[in-house]
């Protein structure tokens, strides 16, 4: 299962590099925000430096689950990274609840649409992965 969660993390890094080579229309469409948005259209260098950074922590995230789960060199406090990697995302795919009720959690104001539902499952899913992985890994 960490090697799922691993491969979820890259696959999440890995759009976070797209969304700097395409800019404010997928900042838009991710939902990222107005700010982050304009100031991509702008050409500011702070959204893609954000972006990037987002993208780097991700695939230390895939790493870090790759060396729980073998794949890679034992890293020490792996595997506590990896639990906390899990409480983010399960925290952040927890919106998916209200947003299945209507409700504006994560969706920066906009009525709730499918790609909310679609990003907040996704989340939930890749930190129930981690924790799953973690369990069977003990």
């Amino acid at each position: 299962m960490l090697i799922v969660a691993a491969a979820l993390d890259f696959a999440l890094a890995a759009l976070h590099v797209a969304v700097i080579g395409i800019g404010a229309p997928a900042y838009r469409f991710l939902r990222a925000g107005e700010t982050i948005a304009r100031a991509a259209e702008t050409g500011a260098r702070w959204p893609a430096r954000m972006t990037a950074a987002i993208s780097a922590l991700l695939a230390l995230w895939g790493a870090s689950a790759l060396s729980v789960a073998g794949v890679l060199p034992h890293v020490p406090l792996a595997r506590k990274v990896v639990g906390m990697i899990a409480v983010v995302y399960i925290s952040r795919g927890l919106a998916l609840f209200p947003q299945l009720a209507g409700q504006q959690v994560g969706t920066d104001g906009h009525p709730v649409e499918p790609k909310d539902l679609a990003f907040s499952a996704t989340s939930l899913a890749a930190g129930l992965a981690h924790a799953a992985g973690l369990w069977t890994k003990r």
